[in-house]
């Protein structure tokens, strides 16, 4: 597995750690209420599940790495409109971006790195497990770190602009360091 792909994974889940830790406080700072939050994090959810087969299909019929891409890219968009919001409506925008966001990023990086597997003579049950101790040293780290950004600024703008700035890095990263091998079209 490549060491890009694997600092790419780390960085996604770093990520998540540092708005998971005081999600609904940045939500309530920015348009949330209290009545609100529930109902955000709902659309959130259901945006992820419902665009979850699309945009497996998307990453099937263009690629692992340009899923990826469009991943980083609505992330940034998300957190972006997140930086601005004022209003539960514009904040549900925000979710709904970010919700996209996951849902093209889930697979299609992991994926990537198992196809990378046999290159290095890796089995499956390493990648896996590099990937998982990535993952959770990802959220942890950034947990931790959300609780720091917390303090830089008023209304979380340390955790959200970070974040945008993460996904800026992940998009060149991931355009620059990840090479996919082109895929095979099956014929009509």
């Amino acid at each position: 597995m490549h060491k890009p792909i694997q600092l790419i994974y780390f960085l996604k889940n770093l990520s998540t750690g540092i708005l998971a830790s005081v999600l609904s406080l940045a939500l309530l700072q920015h348009g949330g209420s209290i009545q609100t939050i529930s109902l955000l994090i709902g659309v959130y959810s259901f945006t992820v599940i419902v665009a979850e087969f699309p945009s497996g299909v998307f990453a099937d019929l263009y690629g692992r790495k340009t899923s990826f891409l469009l991943s980083a890219a609505l992330g940034f968009a998300s957190y972006s409109v997140l930086f601005v919001s004022r209003h539960a409506g514009v904040l549900c925008i925000a979710l709904v971006l970010n919700g996209l966001g996951r849902a093209f990023s889930s697979g299609s990086i992991d994926a990537l790195a198992i196809d990378q597997a046999g290159e290095y003579g890796k089995s499956l049950e390493w990648v896996t497990t590099r990937l998982a101790i990535l993952e959770s040293a990802g959220l942890a780290l950034g947990a931790l770190l959300g609780g720091v950004l917390s303090g830089l600024g008023s209304h979380y703008l340390g955790n959200i602009g970070v974040n945008a700035g993460i996904h800026v890095l992940l998009f060149f990263l991931t355009a620059v360091c990840v090479h996919e091998a082109p895929r095979e079209r099956p014929e009509a």
